[in-house]
């Protein structure tokens, strides 16, 4: 993160709680192993500087990418299924996991190639 104090802005600390804990603890309850997040909240600054989209989640404070110390695979898997994500994606050549509390479409998650 830039250090600017972005994600402390109460209606981003509002959605990134919300993501923490009806998406992240939900899905550590279910994997029983440590998850550490790489990128949560992010200025319009960093969120150029990392190379995330336009329309990114993490600039609402509504996504986090993550890295399990368990199978990505498994995590994302289990990850589609709480009730929380709306948008998920497995980055298997970077090693890391994407899941957002944007709302669904048709009550399905939204997934994505790259």
């Amino acid at each position: 993160r830039c250090g600017c104090g972005y994600e402390q802005k109460i209606p981003i600390r509002a959605q990134l709680e919300r993501a923490v804990t009806e998406m992240m603890q939900p899905l550590r309850d279910q994997l029983d192993c440590r998850i550490h997040i790489i990128s949560g909240a992010r200025c319009s600054y960093w969120n150029k500087y990392v190379k995330g989209t336009t329309g990114s989640f993490h600039k609402k404070g509504m996504a986090v990418d993550f890295v399990p110390e368990c199978s990505l695979f498994v995590a994302h898997q289990k990850l589609v299924r709480i009730p929380a994500v709306g948008g998920a994606h497995h980055y298997p050549t970077k090693g890391f996991i994407h899941g957002d509390t944007r709302p669904r479409v048709n009550g399905q998650v939204i997934g994505w190639e790259g």
